[in-house]
């Protein structure tokens, strides 16, 4: 069956189910699935708006990430010690996330977007290469570009956010009589 979305976007069910099983295993197994598959499967994939598809993942997380956290605190894998931290962190990037993210060009995103996902695919290789091959530093190696990914598109964003705001609201002149 197809169903409609905001913008006159014709989907068939089927897709968004696959979509959300698919990330949803995911999920469980490696506790990935919504930044980095379900996200940009909802703007390639089924036609949203990328500030609608992150909008639309991070609601839906609040729910699966719920069952998910749920189930692995019942097994005794939640430490609470960590997540009053990290909700008190991931909230206000959050909220800055989003106003920039609304402020910034679909494609701009798509490329930001689409570096972090190379750039974390290689750090996460050199991790794993520095482990098998016992090389401590390309461990350290990874950290730092996963570290300096992350920075730099938030950076970029942010600037990008600015000049859309800087471009909407240009400073007035005043002239002096």
């Amino acid at each position: 069956p197809m169903i409609s979305l905001r913008g006159g976007i014709k989907v068939s069910l089927w897709m968004i189910l696959l979509v959300a099983f698919a990330t949803g295993l995911l999920s469980g197994f490696l506790g990935v699935g919504g930044g980095f598959i379900r996200m940009p499967a909802l703007f390639y994939l089924i036609g949203v708006p990328v500030p609608i598809a992150v909008g639309t993942d991070l609601f839906e997380i609040v729910f699966s990430g719920g069952i998910g956290s749920f189930l692995y605190a019942m097994d005794g894998a939640v430490d609470l010690t960590i997540v009053v931290p990290l909700l008190a962190g991931s909230a206000g990037g959050a909220r800055i996330g989003a106003a920039a993210t609304s402020l910034v060009d679909e494609d701009e995103i798509k490329v930001y977007f689409g570096a972090m996902l190379l750039l974390g695919a290689i750090a996460v290789a050199l991790r794993k290469i520095g482990t098998f091959m016992d090389v401590p530093v390309l461990q350290t190696v990874s950290l730092v570009v996963i570290l300096g990914a992350a920075t730099l598109v938030a950076g970029a964003v942010v600037v990008s956010s600015i000049r859309e705001l800087r471009s909407e609201h240009p400073a007035s002149t005043s002239t002096a009589d």
